[in-house]
């Protein structure tokens, strides 16, 4: 647990003032709790901060499609949500964030066999322009959004 936490800190230094100005101490409020077990597993979030679109042709247009769900949490459980919700109640100043309930599946999903196949030149999926640091951000976005669609 101490490694999955100390994993989660160093990716979540950056780029976190879009969230709001409070994100960083919320995320160390969710760090100090997951110490003292009271999560079930480390809520991941928020879900903006795992992705990066390497090519900045995509990046505004991932940008629109997910915009809504990028400052989004995933929790393992409905306690784990309860939990965060309370959490968040002592930052008011933090964007709305949006709770997501999903059992956390630590190997991405096979989802080769429901991908839009596509010719050279058609177009890239959604699922390839980006990339996603963890595997439970991922299956939500894979759960959530249509990250086998053409772009």
């Amino acid at each position: 647990m101490e490694n999955q936490i100390s994993k989660y800190r160093n990716a979540t230094k950056d780029k976190l003032s879009v969230y709001g100005p409070s994100m960083s101490q919320f995320l160390k409020d969710i760090e100090n709790s997951t110490r003292q077990k009271r999560f079930s597993a480390i809520p991941r979030g928020p879900i903006g901060h795992f992705i990066e679109v390497p090519q900045q042709k995509y990046r505004e247009t991932v940008e629109n499609i997910l915009e809504g769900f990028l400052p989004s949490f995933v929790v393992n459980n409905d306690q784990d949500r309860i939990l965060l919700m309370k959490l968040k109640k002592k930052y008011p100043n933090l964007r709305p964030i949006q709770f997501i309930t999903a059992e956390f599946v630590d190997q991405l999903y096979d989802i080769s066999n429901g991908c839009v196949q596509i010719s050279e030149g058609e177009g890239e999926l959604l699922i390839d322009i980006m990339r996603v640091s963890d595997p439970v951000v991922m299956n939500c976005l894979i759960d959530h959004k249509k990250m086998s669609e053409l772009l």
